[in-house]
């Protein structure tokens, strides 16, 4: 072996050396783990989101259709004018569409590539959905996700999310508005050149308002062009070790978004699909760093990630007048192809 080649061996292995302990790597990680959150809440959106879509239910029109033959054998020339009324009353009645509250249960695979950061694991949805008319949804939804990611120098973290909030909706046959709001409590563990196996809290809270028209295409087909803005808030929080800390700022996003929902309905199964283009007006999120001599105090690792694409596809089969199941998938990326994900999602459905 000469000593050239020697020589090239001992510069790749301290260059490796290097890399594996590159505490900007070590932060980037941290950053790629608050995207991450953002990709999360995402996708429990996008499932609350298809839930309260409202199911086209066939034998609802044979109830009307028989109940309008029913009332007709009643008809006499000699009901007074309030009885007519009455019965009239009772025939717009029965021929409108039922409204249910629904209970969901939906479970899914995670898989994302931030950065360098790769991640996997799995999230799992409830949704309650209180419907008291046509026009009004509110929904109560609890989430959890757990995932584990690790970047090329083996730096690695796991997070636990458990999400909480409401959502309400109000849906008319030309406008749509929905509000949804939530908090999460993150517990995560990193394992990175810096850090051995510390443990630390990123918590945060997050709103969204969306509206829209209605595009009645024929056939209980619809079209909705949709906007909304997001917002989450994130406290400041700090990482320890035994001779380096990491904190970051207190930590406001908004971002505006846009996109356009189709839903098809073909008797008892419904087809939707929903692409949006996404923009985080502020990304940026910020980290003080200490005992860490070859680093800026203030570091900032966001590189500029501001736009993102996503597309929701899906389908719903009712299996029977009072239960469903469905299956969506989420993809979510940026433009310049540093984030990708996807979130497949399985889940059952039922009327009380």
């Amino acid at each position: 072996m000469s000593n050239k080649f020697i020589l090239i061996l001992f510069f790749c292995s301290a260059l490796f050396g290097a890399q594996n302990s590159n505490p900007i790597n070590d932060i980037k990680v941290l950053y790629a783990n608050s995207i991450l959150d953002f990709v999360l809440m995402h996708s429990l959106q996008s499932n609350i989101h298809s839930s309260q879509i409202k199911h086209y239910k066939k034998n609802d029109l044979d109830i009307s259709k028989s109940a309008n033959v029913a009332m007709q054998t009643r008809r006499s020339s000699l009901l007074t004018t309030q009885r007519r009324h009455g019965i009239r009353n009772l025939k717009n009645q029965v021929s409108e569409n039922k409204v249910y509250d629904n209970f969901y249960f939906i479970a899914g695979y995670v898989n994302a590539k931030i950065d360098l950061l790769n991640t996997q694991g799995y999230n799992a949805n409830m949704i309650y959905n209180i419907n008291p008319n046509d026009y009004f949804t509110f929904a109560l939804f609890a989430s959890f996700a757990s995932v584990d990611s690790k970047d090329f120098a083996l730096n690695s973290i796991k997070q636990n999310n458990t999400i909480a909030g409401m959502s309400m909706k109000f849906t008319s046959s030309v406008f749509e508005l929905s509000i949804t709001s939530g908090f999460n409590y993150g517990f995560n563990c990193i394992d990175s050149s810096l850090f051995n196996r510390v443990s630390f809290n990123h918590n945060y809270a997050f709103a969204n308002l969306t509206g829209g028209f209605v595009i009645d295409s024929g056939d209980n087909n619809f079209i909705k062009p949709l906007i909304g803005v997001d917002v989450i808030y994130s406290p400041k929080y700090s990482i320890k070790g035994d001779s380096v800390a990491i904190s970051t700022n207190n930590y406001l996003s908004l971002s505006a978004f846009g996109g356009i929902e189709f839903s098809m309905h073909y008797e008892n199964v419904l087809l939707y699909f929903f692409p949006s283009y996404q923009y985080r007006i502020n990304p940026t999120m910020k980290y003080i760093t200490s005992g860490i001599q070859s680093l800026p105090v203030y570091l900032d690792v966001t590189n500029g990630i501001n736009d993102y694409i996503s597309l929701l596809i899906g389908s719903n089969f009712a299996m029977t007048d009072n239960s469903f199941i469905f299956i969506n998938g989420l993809y979510f990326g940026n433009l310049k192809g540093a984030v990708n994900s996807f979130n497949v999602n399985l889940g059952f459905k039922i009327l009380i």
